[in-house]
C-alpha cells in the first residue's frame, strides 16, 4: 500500500443539494431546479479544488419513463460527474469508489450527511465531511477569494468608488449629486 499522498473528494450530489440548505429551491424540486443546482455545485467545487473530485448522483428512484440502463459518467471542469443507473443507489457507487481509491493509494474525503454511507465507509483512510460543513467550506472559500481579489484590486491608488456597484453609485448620485471619477 502506498503512502496515500494523492487525494480524492467524493461528493454525494443529491445529499449535498438537499440537506445542506445552500442550494434550496426557490419554488419546487423541479427538473429545471435540479439542473441549475447541479451546475452551481459543479461550479463551486471546480473553483475550489485542484485534485480529483467525483460527484455522484443516483437514479435509484428515477421515474420509469426516464430510466437509465447504465452508469453515465461526464467529465466537466476536471470533475467526474456520475449518474448511477436506475435502481442503483449513489450509496453503493460511493462506497465502491471510495474503496477502489484507497486501493489505488488515494486519501479519500466523502462529502455527505448520509449516515449509512458514513458507516459503510468507515476507514482510517477515509475522512467524512457533512453536507452543511462542506457547503460552508465552499462558501467561505468563495468569500475569501472575493475579498482577496477586491483587496488586490484596491491596493494601489485605492478609491472607495472603485468598490461600489453601479446601483450604489446611482443612489449616491441621487442623494448627494455625487459625480464619480471626474
Amino acid at each position: 500500500m502506498s503512502n496515500l499522498a494523492k487525494k480524492i473528494l467524493i461528493v454525494d450530489g443529491y445529499n449535498v443539494l438537499r440537506s445542506s440548505g445552500f442550494y434550496d429551491p426557490t419554488d419546487d424540486w423541479t427538473d429545471e431546479w435540479y439542473n441549475h443546482a447541479r451546475e452551481a455545485l459543479l461550479n463551486d467545487i471546480s473553483a475550489q479544488y485542484n485534485y480529483t473530485v467525483v460527484i455522484v448522483y443516483d437514479a435509484a428512484k428515477r421515474p420509469s419513463h426516464k430510466k437509465m440502463a447504465k452508469l453515465e459518467s461526464i467529465n466537466i471542469n476536471k470533475i467526474n460527474t456520475i449518474f448511477t443507473p436506475t435502481g442503483v443507489s449513489a450509496d453503493s457507487q460511493i462506497e465502491k469508489l471510495a474503496y477502489e481509491a484507497i486501493d489505488q493509494g488515494f486519501k479519500v474525503t466523502i462529502a455527505t450527511s448520509d449516515n449509512i454511507i458514513r458507516n459503510t465507509t468507515s476507514n482510517k483512510h477515509i475522512t467524512h465531511i457533512s453536507a452543511v460543513n462542506f457547503c460552508e467550506h465552499l462558501l467561505n472559500d468563495k468569500i475569501t477569494e472575493k475579498i482577496s481579489h477586491t483587496n488586490q484590486k484596491n491596493s494601489s491608488n485605492a478609491k472607495i468608488i472603485d468598490t461600489l456597484d453601479d446601483e450604489t453609485i446611482k443612489k449616491l448620485k441621487n442623494i448627494t449629486k455625487f459625480s464619480p471619477k471626474q
